[in-house]
């Protein structure tokens, strides 16, 4: 403004000067002035909106911060989440691995198991064929054991009876031992008349009194039925083919073991057997002589058996 004053003053000056000289910047100068307020307006403005866009890009800094870091938030937990399902692949992918080895695996022992399966089938025909073979067998058994029974009631009955024999005997021994005794009291008479005898003929040798008590005036003992069961022997049999030639009625198959119990006495022996560290037992019956009987297995074999008096006896062999 001040400027514009001293350009006035001297225009004026020179108009006073210069005489017929006219001032036309006046609308100039307001045009000028005009400006001026709308640029000052202008600047005015201008720092407002400056000061706006300052604000505006500080939020939109700060809003674009918040959205970083939620979206690094959002790709941490996305980055966990991959870890997590590449771990979770990873582990998929043997377990994956795993059963298709299984797979294999249960295919190979489909096969084994098809093929054990027709090994059992035919184990099982073999067995059915043995429990036929055994049942008849055990039929042959029970018929004998029957005729077993039979005969033991029929001797037992004998038995019996003489036992009642047996006592009408003693009876008749007490008798005798009573004329026994009255024959040994008619010889101690004798014996003092042959003293007096003796006396009468001298010379004529008559039994001395040790004569006569040599005379031998007992009587056997009655048999009261008591007997002694000898000790059994135990054989184990080492198989050949002139043994298994001479005892085809022992039907020996392979992997059987042969035994062989000798009884010395006058009568059957009922003998039970048992292996070693085994709480299972067979019984046989041990006839007169040589009785052979077989076993599946090898080992320590006990026999036992009642003597006399109803005592166990034993008696143990090794077999291979």
């Amino acid at each position: 403004m001040g400027l514009i004053s001293g350009k006035v003053a001297a225009a004026g000056l020179a108009g006073a000067l210069l005489t017929g000289v006219v001032f036309t910047g006046g609308p100039t100068i307001d045009k000028t002035k005009d400006l001026l307020d709308d640029l000052r307006d202008k600047v005015v403005q201008f720092n407002a909106n400056e000061t706006t866009l300052k604000q505006e890009l500080q939020n939109l800094h700060t809003d674009s911060n918040n959205r970083i870091a939620k979206a690094n938030e959002i790709i941490a937990d996305k980055q966990n989440e991959i870890n997590s399902l590449k771990a979770n692949k990873q582990y998929l992918e043997s377990v994956v691995k795993y059963l298709e080895q299984r797979v294999d695996d249960l295919v190979i022992e489909v096969k084994e198991l098809k093929d054990e399966l027709g090994e059992a089938n035919d184990t099982i025909e073999a067995k059915e064929a043995e429990i036929v073979k055994l049942t008849e067998e055990l039929e042959t058994t029970q018929d004998q054991l029957t005729e077993t029974e039979a005969d033991l009631e029929k001797l037992e009955k004998e038995y019996a009876e003489l036992e009642a024999e047996n006592n009408d005997n003693k009876d008749e021994v007490q008798r005798a031992n009573d004329e026994v005794q009255k024959a040994n009291e008619k010889v101690e008479e004798l014996a003092d008349k042959a003293a007096e005898v003796e006396e009468a003929t001298e010379g004529k040798d008559p039994m001395t009194d040790g004569e006569i008590e040599e005379i031998n005036t007992s009587l056997d003992e009655v048999n009261e039925g008591q007997y002694t069961v000898e000790n059994l022997n135990l054989t184990y049999i080492q198989l050949t083919e002139e043994f298994i030639a001479e005892h085809p009625e022992l039907d020996i198959q392979e992997g059987e073991r042969v035994w062989r119990i000798t009884n010395n006495n006058d009568f059957d022996v009922a003998v039970t057997y048992s292996f070693a560290g085994s709480s299972d037992s067979e019984t046989v019956l041990a006839g007169t002589g040589q009785t052979f009987f077989k076993t599946d297995k090898g080992g320590t074999l006990t026999i036992s058996w009642e003597n006399e008096k109803g005592d166990i006896k034993n008696n143990t062999k090794a077999g291979a």
